[in-house]
């Protein structure tokens, strides 16, 4: 087996294992709707469903390409050698997306009664 072959299994156990999350993460959302359909009924549904869109929107905005960029900074800096630099990468990206997610939580609180 060459270092070619041993890259090629990593990769494909790394898309296999992206995939069955992807495929539980599908699952576990379908199962459940269920029970909270029935909960909810259609009115609390079209409710929830109000809400979730604006959710799913504002989620999309707040990670945008964030993680990509963190993932490459941080593959630079470990193939490079460096480990400070990596620390360095890590520690800002969560202060900053710790504030992010502090700020828009802040935003959603004060928004929450002109919304509903």
């Amino acid at each position: 087996m060459t270092v070619r072959d041993g890259t090629r299994s990593a990769y494909l156990q790394g898309a296999m294992l992206l995939a069955g999350g992807a495929m539980l993460s599908r699952v576990l959302g379908a199962v459940y709707r269920i029970p909270l359909t029935r909960l909810l009924g259609s009115y609390g549904m079209g409710l929830y469903g109000a809400g979730y869109t604006i959710y799913v929107t504002l989620l999309s905005v707040a990670t945008v390409g964030i993680n990509v960029a963190i993932s490459k900074l941080m593959a630079e800096k470990l193939a490079l050698g460096d480990e400070q630099g990596a620390r360095r990468v890590f520690v800002v990206s969560a202060v900053l997306l710790a504030a992010v997610g502090f700020i828009a939580a802040a935003a959603l609180a004060l928004a929450a009664m002109p919304l509903a």
